[in-house]
Formats: C-alpha cells, sequence, structure tokens
C-alpha cells in the first residue's frame, strides 16, 4: 500500500533540487508530480500533477457508491413489490443485481461532476499555490514514509510537509 506525501516549496529551483533528491532515494519518477499556478513553467522533468490528484474525483466517487448502491437497494426493493417479470431470480439475486448496478452508476457520474471540482483537499493549500509556491506529491510505500520526510527535513530546502493521503493520523500509536 502506498501513501501519498504532499510537500510545499517556495519556488521552481527548490522544487527542482527535492525532485532530484526523491531520485536519489530510489524513488520512481512516475510516482512524483507537481502542482503549480497555470503560468509556472515548470520545465520538462518535472511532470504536472494529473486529474485525479487536482480535482474532487475520487472524493465525489466514493460519494456516488453510496448514494448508488442505496438507490440500487431502493430499486430492488421497489421490483421485489411489483413482481411481473423475475419469475426466475432469487430475492436476494434482484437485490445484489440492483444494489451493484447503483454502485457502479453513481461512482460514474459523481466521479464526472467531480472532475469539473477542485480537489478538496488543496483548498489549505490552494492561495500559497496561487502566490506561486510549488506543491511536490510523492507515492511512497507506507515503510518510508516516515524516511522521506526526514529526508526532505534534512536536506534543509525550505519545503514544508502538507499531508499524506490516504491517512492523515498515525495507523499506530
Amino acid at each position: 500500500m502506498r501513501r501519498r506525501l504532499e510537500f510545499i516549496f517556495p519556488d521552481v529551483r527548490t522544487a527542482r533540487h527535492a525532485w532530484k533528491e526523491m531520485l536519489l532515494a530510489c524513488i520512481d519518477n512516475r510516482h512524483i508530480h507537481f502542482i503549480a499556478k497555470p503560468g509556472i513553467n515548470l520545465g520538462k522533468m518535472l511532470h504536472r500533477a494529473n486529474v485525479l490528484e487536482t480535482t474532487d474525483a475520487i472524493h465525489e466517487g466514493e460519494r456516488g457508491i453510496l448514494y448508488g448502491s442505496g438507490l440500487g437497494l431502493l430499486a430492488g426493493l421497489m421490483a421485489l413489490a411489483f413482481p411481473p417479470w423475475y419469475t426466475d431470480l432469487h430475492w436476494v439475486g434482484i437485490l445484489a443485481i440492483t444494489t451493484f448496478s447503483g454502485a457502479v452508476a453513481g461512482a460514474f457520474w459523481l466521479a464526472m461532476l467531480g472532475v469539473n471540482f477542485i480537489n478538496s483537499d488543496l483548498d489549505a493549500v490552494k492561495a500559497r499555490i496561487e502566490q506561486g509556491e510549488i506543491m511536490m506529491i510523492v507515492s511512497v510505500p507506507l515503510k518510508r514514509v516516515e524516511e522521506i520526510c526526514q529526508l526532505v527535513d534534512r536536506l534543509h530546502l525550505h519545503g514544508q510537509y502538507h499531508d499524506a493521503w490516504p491517512a492523515r493520523h498515525q495507523i499506530f500509536p
């Protein structure tokens, strides 16, 4: 399982130095992304974050699974109340099919809606990014989280640790 660490750096030069240090720490380049103001040139080497990292597609998709499965279960119960069309299916099968179909449809539609919204996790640093600071997102294995945080602190890059996703707290105290 991987954790997504987020660091904020004051400028592109510092972010590029941190990127080089992440490569030297044996982190694959495809697991390092950057978020910057649209006018800032990151160069060819620094990869911009993708749509899933910069929008609310994942959060809305998770919400869509919940809403869709609830509506699918409700549709299955309605189908059981008016039974003329499903003579060969058991009632558990009907509920399973409608709940699963609702979850998939809800996840898809709300994820498509979430693509249009800025990631709500970035609200706290949105103003800093608009001022020209650079956010580096590094996806590392769980066992290397502490090592990477210490690496950035040890280098004195003026980078600020922002967050870890999916867990924002320690797993074991």
